[in-house]
């Protein structure tokens, strides 16, 4: 038998299984239920990466917050195996790092100071498809798993910052810069992974997950120098990779003759 026949095979036997679990697996329960859903949640980003270049001085990246807004389309909600797709935006945040300042480097200064710089960030706008598979857990209540992929769209541009302070009575001078940028490209491809649980209720069917998103580039490159120091100057550079978890709260609301 040729490879090619057993490939063949292999995939006949696989989509026949499949087809079979759909036809098994109707939770006829969630057939009242609309198939447009409001997705709305909050999302946590990886820390940016720093790598120090030159100087004995760094910076401390942070976590930041945002948040997804949009709605999602799921094709067989009451199956085992279903495709979802949707739209949602993102406010995907810039460089969110302390800054430390220290009194012997800067005569400004009478004290050791740590400075917290977020820059300001921007709108994407974002299209998941993943493929999602469902168990029932008990009465109202199912459990999911999901993954895909995600094309994001994210304006190109810059941002920057910069930290200035009195160096004596009558002037000031900035001790701190960071800037930014976008790739060049408007596009982004990113990996999709999941799951949660969701419950039927007498209103709304509410899917609850929790979501890993993987870029596949970074957001954000840049770099950021300490200047006007007693001592050299220190700086390096900084990268945003995008990469991080969310929480999909979605809700798909029950068709009103079925309440």
């Amino acid at each position: 038998m040729s490879y090619k026949k057993k490939i063949s095979i292999i995939l006949f036997i696989f989509c026949s299984l499949i087809t079979y679990a759909q036809n098994k697996h109707i939770y006829k329960d969630l057939q009242n239920y609309g198939r447009f859903g409001f997705l709305v949640g909050p999302a946590f980003y990886q820390k940016a990466e720093v790598k120090p270049v030159f100087g004995e001085y760094t910076i401390e990246p942070k976590m930041a917050t945002s948040f997804n807004a949009g709605f999602l389309y799921d094709f067989h909600p009451d199956k085992l195996w279903s495709f979802q797709t949707g739209f949602y935006i993102a406010h995907e945040p810039a460089d969110y790092t302390d800054v430390p300042l220290y009194a012997h480097e800067y005569p400004g200064l009478s004290e050791d100071d740590i400075i917290s710089n977020r820059e300001k960030a921007a709108f994407s706008w974002s299209i998941p498809m993943t493929i999602r598979i469902q168990k029932r857990l008990g009465n109202k209540l199912y459990g999911q798993l999901k993954g895909g992929l995600r094309l994001m769209n994210f304006q190109t541009g810059s941002t920057s910052g910069s930290i200035t302070i009195n160096s004596d009575e009558e002037s000031r001078s900035t001790v701190f810069y960071i800037e930014s940028r976008t790739p060049e490209t408007n596009y982004y491809a990113s990996l999709l992974l999941g799951g949660g649980v969701s419950w039927a209720s007498k209103w709304f069917l509410l899917r609850t997950d929790i979501m890993y998103v993987v870029n596949t580039q970074p957001t954000l490159e840049g770099r950021y120098i300490f200047t006007n120091m007693i001592s050299d100057d220190s700086g390096g550079e900084i990268k945003m990779s995008g990469n991080h978890f969310a929480l999909w709260l979605t809700f798909h609301i029950k068709r009103s003759k079925d309440r």
